[in-house]
């Protein structure tokens, strides 16, 4: 797998170039390699990365077209799982351009439901190759940043009446995962400034 750097630009702001990996360029993929990419967002979409069409045909590896949220992160995941190696270009090879704020175009009420169903089965295949992963730091943060960014979307969204806002809010803060994991809010907002 072949990873490179995208850059963020949005109207009337400035850009910034998200690039991942480390100082080696080439890595035999191993639970610590995983759990950094997975640290870094690097599993959470199939845009920016070039794939072997021979390993994808070879291991039937496909998009689940039966879901609609984390397509493309169960699509790495499972090609993650059967490649020996990611090589990261250090530079932005993949332009995403943002023209209004609302990054969550697809939140409903089943949105974190639907979201904990995929992650895990991104957690659950990975852990076939890479060991336990659920236990760890990294993962039990990328549980929680779905409620994370749910509640800033709920805050930011103008359409939503004040009502409205503490409803939704009142539902997503009383969720098991939110309950278990809230720990990890103070290293998300740090996570989140550093990009």
């Amino acid at each position: 797998l072949v990873i490179g750097g995208v850059k963020y630009i949005e109207v009337d702001k400035a850009q910034k170039d998200k690039i991942y990996g480390t100082k080696q360029s080439l890595l035999d993929l191993n639970r610590e390699v995983i759990l950094k990419m997975i640290d870094e967002g690097a599993i959470d979409y199939a845009v920016a990365k070039r794939f072997k069409k021979s390993i994808i045909e070879k291991e039937k590896i496909h998009f689940c077209n039966s879901i609609d949220l984390s397509e493309d992160s169960l699509f790495v995941a499972n090609y993650l799982c059967k490649c020996h190696t990611v090589a990261y270009v250090k530079e932005s090879i993949y332009w995403y351009y943002k023209y209004d704020q609302n990054t969550l175009s697809s939140f409903d009420d089943y949105y974190i439901e639907k979201i904990e169903c995929e992650d895990e089965k991104i957690v659950t295949c990975l852990e076939k190759r890479y060991g336990t992963l659920r236990e760890s730091t990294i993962w039990k943060r990328r549980i929680f940043s779905v409620y994370y960014y749910a509640i800033f979307y709920i805050l930011q969204n103008e359409l939503y009446s004040e009502k409205k806002k503490y409803q939704l809010l009142s539902f997503v803060c009383k969720k098991k995962n939110f309950r278990k994991n809230k720990k990890f809010s103070s290293i998300l907002l740090k996570a989140t400034n550093k990009y």
